[in-house]
């Protein structure tokens, strides 16, 4: 009858509506399995990556220092994340522990989390508050992760300074993971880890010349660059295809230099740029090529030769041609 019909393809449905698959770590890799009653556990891939590879399988770049292998996971409650540091870096840290909560938020994005679990502590000791960000600058940290005490679970992220701490953030949110399978937000307990950077010089080049980008995307590249602890964003800002930085006493750069009058960048837009990737403990090495790679925005200045010569090919390495008249 339609009714059998009915209650039938109800019934297939909803046993589709639970996972079918898992994983198990077999010699240090993440193993599809199909789940069945009575085997052995079976894991979310995101929990089988934490656990299975040697010492944290989701922490990037890989810790150089002590990495001491936590023994267990346990639930916390990703709304509830208490953040305590003292010093005068209130700001700094509360732009950090919102991003940290968002990063939390992320990994649960489109699934339906079990809510409750352990209250998480983050302690962040820094011994200077200075923000000086440059070769010289210490950016190791130690992160422990402590075991379950009542209803909370204490970390502590000791740093010289406050780019040092924040890396220890980063680690320690690649150190949760959410599990689709339990449909809980886990945190790996009784991890211990000394990190440091390899190279004091960590960076990425984007160009923003011959490809205008907009503000919203370089801060994304730049959330990036923090995700993985780099700490330099090469700007490659002005060339000799397109001139897009207004500067105020000289707006006929811009005026004829930019692709359009909205592929622009103003002084707040770089002042935010650069106030947004300290934060995260990125510095910006700004790019204005001269005096080769001189043309657009320069051709009305009287300061330009071989402007746009043609057959370039003579005259330059590639279009449009142009460097500064020494003459």
């Amino acid at each position: 009858s339609e009714e059998t019909v009915e209650q039938s393809d109800s019934s297939f449905v909803r046993s589709f509506s639970d996972p079918v698959w898992g994983y198990r770590c077999v010699d240090n890799r993440c193993v599809k399995t199909a789940i069945e009653t009575g085997q052995e556990e079976v894991w979310g891939l995101q929990v089988c990556r934490l656990n299975c590879s040697e010492p944290f399988g989701t922490v990037w770049p890989k810790p150089r220092g002590l990495a001491s292998v936590g023994n267990g996971l346990v639930a916390i409650d990703g709304r509830s994340v208490e953040f305590r540091s003292s010093g005068t870096l209130k700001g700094y840290w509360d732009i950090s522990a919102e991003r940290f909560r968002g990063q939390l938020a992320n990994k649960v994005a489109g699934e339906e989390a079990n809510s409750g679990g352990y209250r998480m502590v983050v302690e962040l000791v820094v011994k200077d508050d200075s923000l000086v960000l440059n070769h010289d600058t210490v950016e190791r940290y130690r992160l422990s992760v402590g075991q379950p005490v009542h209803d909370q679970v204490i970390v502590t992220i000791e740093a010289e300074n406050y780019f040092g701490a924040r890396h220890g953030l980063e680690t320690l949110a690649q150190l949760i993971v959410f599990d689709d399978l339990s449909g809980d937000l886990l945190l790996l307990v009784g991890a211990e880890i000394q990190d440091a950077p390899a190279f004091p010089h960590r960076g990425l080049s984007l160009d923003t010349v011959r490809h205008y980008v907009e503000v919203e995307s370089i801060k994304r590249t730049i959330d990036a660059l923090a995700m993985v602890k780099m700490n330099v964003f090469h700007w490659h800002i002005t060339d000799s295809q397109s001139w897009p930085l207004v500067i105020k006493s000289h707006p006929i750069l811009h005026t004829f230099g930019a692709y359009s009058r909205k592929q622009i960048y103003t002084a707040k837009d770089v002042e935010d740029i650069v106030q947004y990737a300290l934060v995260r403990g990125v510095r910006i090495i700004p790019e204005l090529d001269a005096p080769g790679h001189i043309g657009e925005g320069w051709e009305k200045t009287g300061l330009v030769s071989c402007f746009n010569y043609q057959p370039w090919v003579q005259y330059c390495e590639e279009p449009p041609c142009g460097q500064f008249d020494p003459t």
